[in-house]
């Protein structure tokens, strides 16, 4: 029995007869001091193992806990050690690596999180934006603030202490990705956090008990009418006022730094219109083209048009293509009637009380 119950460990037997003799000098170990030397079968690791409880004349169960805490840290620093070139894997097999992190590790050290905390992936490892830069960002979401309480110290002194198998990961735990069910319904139930909305909709499940965090994701899944007219709304009179006053003016006072901000905020402004008009979230502008090419008719229009306007330095030839931009947005809001046609005065000085904020 006590042979079966050390079958993960099979790797580190030699083959053939050489097995039975390994047992046997183990079995001799637990009982008494042997008095004669480790057979030359057994293999160099084993016998690494097998030195100190020869010496120490340790009990059987001691062997056996010996070799089941070997394994299980050998375990452990095998996973995370995959984590080191996560970039070279795909999307599907990354989160196969990290649904076997959080059950064989972070629920074996805190089996009591099965049924009390969801985790998830967030970032760019989620979206499928990572590279050899990249960090794997996970999110704990406890289902009461009372565990949060309770367990968030004891996470970091397990998980972010140096000699942590986690320290030398990919892996970060950061105290602002430990957080409740209740702060993250109050941070998104008004939709004024777009940044929240879309880290949290691009995000991987990793363990979901309940399926308490997909049922908040599908409460939440989309702006309501009066709010996605409204953020529309202040994205296009926004861009409307940089045109019109902002980027003209700086031109005319040979401020040509301010110029290219104004340049820069006009076109985010108007491709994240074009987002929300195909019923994607606003994207911040790390990601903006890669967002833009994921629409159903691919944008490929504005995409040229703001490379074009990214490589420009004529401010004549800015100036027309902004207008340019700005024109064909207004035409789709208008089209959509989402819009009233109104001259550049209104649109100029509109304040819409409702945002988009893709500030992290």
């Amino acid at each position: 029995r006590w042979a079966q119950s050390l079958a993960p460990l099979a790797h580190l037997r030699p083959m053939g007869g050489a097995c039975r003799a390994s047992w046997a000098v183990a079995r001799s170990a637990s009982r008494q001091r042997p008095t004669v030397a480790y057979p030359k079968c057994l293999s160099a690791t084993l016998r690494d193992c097998l030195q100190p409880l020869r010496i120490m004349r340790r009990p059987l169960y001691e062997i056996h806990f010996y070799f089941y805490k070997s394994y299980i840290i050998s375990m452990k620093e095998n996973l995370l050690k995959q984590t080191k070139t996560f970039y070279k894997l795909d999307r599907a097999s990354l989160t196969i690596l990290l649904k076997k992190i959080c059950n064989e590790i972070i629920l074996v050290d805190f089996p009591e999180f099965k049924d009390k905390v969801s985790f998830i992936m967030i970032g760019s490892a989620a979206t499928g934006d990572y590279n050899k830069d990249s960090d794997l960002d996970i999110m704990l979401i406890f289902h009461n603030e009372a565990d949060l309480k309770k367990y968030k110290f004891k996470i970091f002194d397990k998980y972010r202490v140096p000699e942590s198998p986690f320290a030398k990961s990919a892996i970060e735990f950061h105290g602002k990705n430990m957080i409740s069910f209740k702060q993250i319904e109050n941070i998104i139930s008004n939709f004024s956090t777009d940044w929240k909305l879309i880290e949290l909709h691009s995000a991987l499940i990793l363990h979901d008990p309940q399926h308490k965090y997909t049922n908040l994701i599908k409460k939440y899944k989309w702006y309501p009418r009066d709010i996605y007219q409204a953020k529309l709304r202040w994205l296009f009179a926004d861009a409307s006022f940089y045109l019109s006053l902002r980027y003209k003016g700086a031109l005319e006072k040979n401020k040509f730094y301010y110029a290219e901000i104004c340049k820069l905020r006009i076109i985010k402004h108007l491709a994240n219109a074009i987002l929300l008009l195909n019923k994607k979230f606003p994207s911040p502008d790390k990601h903006l083209i890669e967002a833009l090419g994921k629409v159903p008719n691919k944008a490929k229009k504005e995409i040229l048009l703001i490379n074009k306007l990214a490589k420009s330095t004529n401010h004549d030839e800015i100036q027309r293509l902004l207008q340019k931009f700005y024109f064909m947005v207004e035409e789709e809001l208008l089209k959509r009637k989402l819009i009233d046609k109104g001259n550049g005065k209104y649109w100029q000085f509109l304040t819409p009380q409702i945002k988009v904020d893709l500030e992290t």
